[in-house]
């Protein structure tokens, strides 16, 4: 496929150092200088809490961004046991909600036309990134991973999709299953159970 226009300006003049990462990973470009730059940038927002900055509010975490963020690092071939890493991790831990799901963080204002984000209920599709991440630090088979997967196949609908935000599954939720969230999990049931996995199926 053949671009219009160079989209590099672009992402490096607007981009945060995440979004930089992301790319440089993409081409391969993770021992260029800078990827090196955008890392330690990156790691400088980082709180003493282990997590990052929410891109709704800096001054306060964002669950998104600390769990994305820490799967970042380990594509960027950055060791689970490093501490920025097990910081992180330990953070999203410590975040899970009783349902099994994670959340957003409750101290955000998040704007209503953000409707596929939520500080009051659980979030499929960043539940979905907290297993990832907890499989790739070899925490797959915990209580909290555990805990999450059974939460994400309870939220599937009758249709076969999933919403973006859990509770009560009703037929406004049916009527909206959310395409992105449904493929996320989708794929990730597959991983997990294999393809002849109902869920999956």
């Amino acid at each position: 496929m053949d671009l219009k226009h160079d989209p590099f300006p672009l992402i490096y003049t607007r981009g945060d150092p995440a979004t930089r990462l992301a790319c440089l990973e993409f081409f391969d470009l993770t021992d260029s200088p800078q990827a090196s730059q955008s890392l330690l940038e990156l790691l400088g927002h980082k709180r003493y809490d282990g997590a990052f900055p929410s891109q709704l509010d800096c001054e306060v975490w964002g669950m998104r961004e600390t769990v994305r963020n820490a799967l970042l690092l380990l594509k960027l071939r950055m060791p689970r046991a490093d501490a920025n890493v097990a910081s992180a991790v330990d953070f999203v831990l410590c975040q899970q909600r009783f349902d099994g799901g994670w959340g957003e963080n409750p101290s955000l204002e998040i704007p209503p036309q953000q409707t596929w984000v939520s500080n009051e209920r659980s979030i499929t599709w960043l539940t979905a990134d907290a297993v990832e991440l907890l499989r790739q630090v070899g925490l797959g088979g915990g209580h909290e991973c555990q805990a999450a997967i059974e939460w994400l196949r309870a939220m599937q609908t009758p249709k076969g999709g999933w919403p973006s935000l859990g509770g009560e599954i009703d037929d406004r939720q049916v009527a909206n299953d959310d395409p992105d969230s449904t493929a996320q999990i989708t794929f990730l049931m597959r991983e997990l159970y294999g393809d002849k996995d109902p869920t999956y199926l």
